[in-house]
């Protein structure tokens, strides 16, 4: 959770709708960052080409086998199941 990109404009939305920043960012629609998966071993090459082309690469954790399911790691270190809540456009 802590490793997650927080942009000041969303913590200012979310306050104003009173709801959490995290909330939006799993399920408000509106990606606003690029998610991956890839193996470990490529880590330092996909850093290195982010760097050189100046783009941002911020690595959130890793994957692990589980009875399919989405948990994140609260700042306080508890695991938390995300229920996804997926995305209607009017």
């Amino acid at each position: 959770e802590k490793l997650l990109p927080l942009d000041l404009e969303v913590k200012r939305v979310a306050e104003s709708l009173k709801k959490s920043p995290l909330d939006l960012i799993l399920n408000g629609g509106e990606e606003y960052e690029l998610l991956m998966t890839f193996p470990f071993s490529k880590f330092a090459e996909l850093s290195l080409a982010a760097q050189a082309n100046a783009i941002p690469f911020t690595m959130i954790g890793h994957t692990v086998s589980s009875p399919k399911r989405v948990q994140l790691r609260t700042r306080l270190g508890k695991l938390k199941v995300l229920n996804p809540l997926g995305w209607t456009h009017f």
